[in-house]
């Protein structure tokens, strides 16, 4: 205890002399941050010209604030520090003078960071992957009882070095709005779904487009393909106001796709117009000849003007559809697709054709009947 007994005494006479900070350190600081700035901004310049995706990575010595651009080559991962302009902009409102410089100094270092950027490279050969699909859960649409909703949150991947399974890496994509075109290189060596990584698209899908959703599911174009016993029509719902985008999923069981149709027809319709004022209707009046010769000449004197060129067109009207009947919680709905829409149901559920569908009924009835 008599160890302590001048504590507070010592320690009063041995604390540091406090240095206020000084206008002048401000100036100071000001004309140092002005000569890095030009300089960091042309880096920085040069960076935004790399080609690659930005990305976050999380592991030892990383912070998981920090931006990367990545690309690869033959060999390697080539990781490259990334910087905007916003993120060395100095704020405008400080509460004091300490606070002030604080953020000079902040900025300062971060165009020092700048300044001293380098790549740097993971082989390839050195490091597995793992994907790490998105943790977001899938909803039911409040609106159509045919869809379920996926938040389209982020893509994740990780590199975890072959000789050391602590020494690795989480790569995470935030902006998927951004040019992802270097995923197709990362395919060769990292597995991840190709649809934001939440289910992969075959390649031989079809696009199709629904111009009738009848409370089943939305109008939109839609990826579709058949998985085993189901067939998936996917999409993704852009949402502007909020930037919160979602995947749309459809998925519909083949027992419970009654049939698909091709319907309605293309119907043609001649359309005349022209011939002058009067409230006449000169589309029926050529049919009586009433424009020919003096009745012609006449009409088209009485208002002083000459009679305007009589004009036949023909209008198209192709009302067109191709219907797929579904059956849903006891319900029925048929769904209307672009007429073009036929051939991806012909390629992927030529079963459920609707010809083929009424052949298969008759010929159980009749052999049920025998």
């Amino acid at each position: 205890m008599a160890l302590w007994t001048n504590r507070e005494k010592y320690s009063d006479r041995h604390a540091p002399e406090t240095v206020q900070p000084e206008k002048s350190d401000i100036r100071k600081l000001e004309e140092l941050r002005k000569q890095l700035k030009e300089k960091a901004e042309s880096k920085m310049d040069e960076l935004s010209k790399l080609s690659g995706i930005i990305v976050r990575l999380e592991g030892q010595g990383f912070n998981k604030n920090d931006k990367f651009i990545l690309n690869v080559d033959d060999e390697n991962y080539i990781f490259t520090k990334y910087y905007e302009r916003t993120d060395c902009i100095l704020p405008s409102v400080h509460s004091s003078l300490e606070d002030e410089i604080e953020s000079y100094k902040q900025v300062i270092e971060k165009y020092k960071d700048i300044l001293e950027i380098q790549p740097f490279y993971l082989k390839k050969d050195k490091f597995s992957s793992n994907d790490l699909p998105s943790n977001t859960q899938i909803q039911k649409s409040e609106t159509y009882i045919g869809e379920t909703e996926h938040p389209v949150g982020n893509i994740k991947f990780s590199l975890i070095s072959n000789t050391d399974s602590n020494n690795g890496i989480v790569i995470t994509i935030t902006d998927l709005k951004q040019d992802l075109s270097v995923l197709d290189s990362l395919k060769q060596t990292i597995h991840f779904k190709n649809f934001y990584n939440i289910l992969d698209i075959p390649e031989d899908s079809f696009q199709v487009t629904i111009i009738n959703g009848n409370n089943f599911c939305r109008e939109d174009t839609y990826h579709v393909f058949r998985e085993q016993n189901q067939l998936i029509l996917v999409c993704v719902r852009v949402d502007n106001y909020y930037g919160k985008d979602k995947i749309i999923i459809i998925q519909i069981e083949i027992d419970n796709i009654l049939y698909y149709k091709s319907e309605g027809s293309v119907r043609y319709e001649q359309q005349i117009s022209g011939g002058g004022g009067m409230g006449i209707n000169y589309g029926s009046a050529i049919l009586g000849g009433l424009l020919f010769g003096e009745a012609g000449a006449i009409i088209g004197s009485r208002r002083n003007e000459e009679i305007s060129e009589i004009e036949s067109k023909t209008i198209k009207y192709d009302d067109r559809i191709v219907t797929l009947v579904v059956k849903k919680d006891g319900r029925i709905f048929q769904m209307g697709f672009h007429a073009n829409n036929e051939l991806a149901f012909d390629w992927l559920i030529p079963e459920k054709q609707y010809d083929y569908v009424i052949q298969k009924r008759r010929e159980n009835y009749e052999q049920a009947t025998v």
